[in-house]
């Protein structure tokens, strides 16, 4: 049975997979979680604009899920602009005027916008 252009086979099982999304639900009680989506971000913090929404191919056989950005077309130079190494792996200093953590080489400190590396 060979599979049509919209379906995904799960790549552990060869089962049709499901396409759905990942929601979170943020209160204990909360029953409906319409347009609270998990989000990819190439920073810490995403902020509506800097952000891009995925959907969830699910496998209802073994139960596999991957992860795809939504638009990626629309989405890819959000995707361009993250690291290429995991964060924890570039060196930082501290701002000598508000200490956050910036990397080593930067000119503009991500949170007060001064050179993290001028003398006061």
């Amino acid at each position: 049975m060979s599979e049509s252009r919209m379906e995904k086979t799960c790549p552990k099982c060869r089962a049709i997979m499901r396409y759905g999304y990942v929601v979170e639900r943020n209160e204990p009680l909360q029953i409906a979680t319409v347009g609270e989506g998990v989000y990819w971000t190439p920073h810490e913090a995403g902020f509506i604009g800097s952000r891009c929404s995925l959907e969830a191919p699910a496998c209802p056989q073994c139960g596999y899920i991957e992860l795809y950005l939504r638009r990626l077309t629309e989405d890819r130079h959000r995707v361009l602009s993250a690291p290429t190494v995991p964060p924890e792996s570039i060196p930082k200093i501290s701002c000598i005027y508000c200490g956050a953590l910036n990397p080593l080489e930067a000119t503009e400190c991500w949170k007060c916008k001064r050179n993290p590396h001028e003398e006061r």
